[in-house]
């Protein structure tokens, strides 16, 4: 279970497709964003969110950013204003062309998490690390042929993101089992 884990953390941490959509893969479910700040300096847009599933049943990551907003689409600007979306949902319905360059990723202890800014953070899944290391992507999204990033990003994945997945199977599997012998043993 432990080498499965790190294999797909491995393959997110990577990855330079939407995190979103690795993320609702990876646990199953559509994930929702919680914004817990967001706040504007000079012409920046500094946010910081939570991604969950369904009732809250997994908080999957924990995430800063910062926002040009010009060198960003002007349509996408405002939507991320509404705060009501996940970043990836959006550049996926309004089919938002982009570029993702990765600057850091890795694993890394609950005492060196920080924001953009280098600020020391506690994660909203703090009190479910155990002090085990977290895993990290840092990048930058490009927007059409723009030189300048329009956002700059880090998340803080769940490292219990694949422990929940497996422990969610394992019971609608053992469900089906048992509606299963209920009808087999109702025919019998």
């Amino acid at each position: 279970m432990e080498e499965l884990s790190k294999v797909l953390f491995e393959l997110l941490l990577v990855s330079d497709g939407r995190t979103t959509d690795m993320l609702e893969t990876l646990c199953g479910e559509r994930v929702y964003v919680e914004v817990i700040n967001q706040e504007k300096h000079d012409n920046t847009i500094y946010r910081e969110s939570f991604l969950y599933t369904v009732n809250r049943n997994l908080f999957v990551s924990h995430n800063f950013m910062m926002l040009y907003p010009e060198h960003v689409p002007s349509e996408f600007y405002q939507r991320i204003l509404e705060k009501e979306e996940v970043i990836g949902k959006i550049l996926k319905n309004d089919e938002v062309q982009s570029n993702r360059i990765i600057t850091k990723n890795g694993w890394c202890l609950p005492t060196e998490i920080s924001d953009l800014f280098g600020n020391p953070k506690k994660l909203i899944f703090n009190e479910d690390l155990n002090g085990g290391l977290i895993p990290f992507k840092e990048y930058k999204l490009h927007f059409q042929s723009n030189e300048k990033p329009g956002i700059k990003l880090v998340e803080y994945f769940n490292p219990n993101l694949i422990h929940y997945r497996l422990q969610k199977n394992r019971f609608l599997q053992s469900t089906v089992d048992e509606v299963t012998a209920e009808k087999v043993g109702g025919l019998v």
